[in-house]
């Protein structure tokens, strides 16, 4: 599976998934290197059984934290990791985490000093909807500003190949420049998991904008895409030719969009339910959310779309060193 992702970001959450912001940022989500190699079915797997405990009330764990290497072509075969503690990752089963799931790199424009960290955190109710975004605080609390760029990559529970029975994101984030990276920082966390509230459905034909339940869906748009472009974005059933999806967009007022994370399903003529195949979204204060949502479906197979949220949750880890050798505190959940 490839685990690569490359990922630009605006706005999105109020303290704003790839260098850190004050403000918003936009995310794509986590899990779009992982939706790639997945069908967009109503017969995925889902990442957390019906038969396993909810554990989204525990804050996942920040597990470990690499440098991006400064020249793309580096190799990464042997990550010099450490833990939250300081301590370096030398225990072979860690290793084979961060091998086996690529935390792909974030995009540096040439002549660019910024330096870009790999934190890897995980929980064992990550799903393909998982969002993440991560700002990082000085030691006097005030966020770093970096440049508008993160980005994550994550793998499921339960996938092959995946080696913890937990499931994992990377956030690529950056703290600074070359020469100017402080020795620790906190690191915050802001995610959702675990279980949806539907909210509401709408026909896929309707008069524009529709408004349900906090969300004001602008519009649907059909594109067609060749072969390669389909391809590049991981379009169920590129490997045919052309291929036709559909777009849905949505507007949310800020405050909304910061506490809660939404999500859309789109119902077929035959009732079977396609998940989002990629979200985009940016939330800024004085714009709010504006969000879309692909379905690898033209529109005319599209019944309609049923809404969904779930809280937007957050974790604070203290003292979390840049390089091995200092300390840190347990996380204070919100």
């Amino acid at each position: 599976m490839n685990h690569w992702a490359r990922v630009g970001v605006g706005a999105f959450f109020a303290a704003g998934l790839v260098a850190v912001v004050a403000g918003p940022v936009v995310l794509w989500a986590a899990t779009q290197a992982a939706q790639k190699d997945q069908p967009s079915s109503a017969t995925s797997k889902p990442a957390v059984g019906k038969d396993k405990k909810d554990s989204s009330d525990q804050p996942p764990q920040l597990r470990f934290l690499a440098w991006q290497a400064e020249e793309e072509g580096e190799s990464r075969e042997t990550p010099a990791a450490w833990k939250p503690d300081g301590k370096p990752v030398t225990n072979q089963a860690d290793l084979n985490i961060l091998q086996q799931i690529d935390p792909g790199r974030a995009g540096i424009a040439p002549g660019e000093t910024w330096r870009f960290v790999q934190l890897w955190f995980s929980h064992p109710d990550i799903d393909r909807e998982f969002s993440a975004s991560v700002t990082i605080l000085d030691a006097a609390g005030k966020a770093i500003v970096g440049p508008d760029r993160q980005g994550s990559t994550s793998r499921l529970r339960g996938e092959p190949g995946n080696p913890d029975d937990s499931g994992w994101v990377v956030v690529m984030c950056s703290p600074g420049k070359a020469g100017d990276i402080p020795k620790t920082v906190d690191v915050v966390l802001r995610y959702s998991v675990g279980p949806w509230e539907e909210i509401g459905t709408l026909g896929v034909v309707f008069e524009y904008p529709a408004k349900l339940d906090g969300v004001t869906a602008e519009g649907t748009e059909e594109t067609t895409l060749d072969r390669a472009t389909a391809g590049r974005w991981g379009v169920a059933g590129a490997g045919l030719g052309n291929v036709t999806v559909t777009t849905l967009r949505t507007t949310r007022d800020h405050d909304v969009a910061s506490r809660t994370q939404l999500d859309v399903i789109a119902v077929m003529i035959d009732d079977s339910e396609l998940p989002r195949g990629l979200r985009m979204s940016s939330n800024k204060p004085d714009e709010g959310e504006k969000a879309s949502f692909r379905f690898d479906a033209p529109r005319p197979e599209i019944k309609q779309f049923k809404f969904r949220t779930r809280p937007i949750r957050e974790v604070t880890f203290k003292n979390v060193p840049l390089s091995p050798g200092a300390t840190t505190t347990k996380p204070a959940a919100k």
